[in-house]
């Protein structure tokens, strides 16, 4: 019985000391998941293209329709609704709505520079975003294309729908922050 019982017991440890071993050995020279680094397929290592502290990135379109003159409409994506009324744009235009982040409230609305001839409601949801805990002391910014400055923009915060609105007479970015954003940098 007792070397039935230590031969299990050099079997179990035999097991584990090859486990440890597999676990260790396993995946050198790849980097994980969460590596700030990722791999091309064949294999080589690729820095990102972007980095934390310019913001600059991929911009994600959540919405592309087209407007004619004079038509009120309402073009929505992800958290970013824009509600156009009759007589808001000149000309007709193709308009997007992209994000880089979908955790976070930064919005392009396009065509970037577009002025509207009649305000038109832009509406932010920041409901389950990085913002969301900040609800109380949010305030709405637009970029100053000309000065790549946030500016801020008079909106309403319904605190309890979690929500930005304001009316708006450019297309561009805006974004939700509880400080002033400064520079841009997207």
């Amino acid at each position: 019985m007792r070397m039935i019982q230590s031969s299990a017991r050099r079997s179990g440890a035999s097991v584990l000391v090859l486990g440890v071993l597999a676990a260790f050995t396993s995946g050198c020279g790849i980097a994980p998941p969460t590596s700030p680094v990722s791999l091309e397929s064949g294999g080589r290592v690729v820095k990102p293209a972007a980095s934390a502290d310019t913001m600059t990135g991929t911009w994600t379109t959540l919405a592309s329709v087209w407007v004619n003159k004079g038509e009120v409409k309402t073009v929505s994506g992800g958290r970013y609704t824009i509600q156009f009324v009759r007589g808001a744009l000149s000309q007709g235009a193709q308009v997007t709505i992209a994000e880089q982040d979908p955790s976070a409230c930064g919005v392009m609305i396009g065509p970037s520079g577009t002025k509207l001839s009649k305000a038109s409601t832009l509406t932010i949801s920041y409901a389950g975003s990085t913002q969301d805990l900040a609800g109380p002391a949010l305030q709405l910014y637009h970029l100053n294309d000309a000065t790549n400055m946030w500016e801020p923009v008079a909106a309403t915060n319904d605190i309890l729908g979690h929500k930005v609105t304001a009316n708006v007479t450019i297309l561009g970015g805006y974004t939700l922050s509880a400080l002033p954003p400064g520079k841009a940098g997207w």
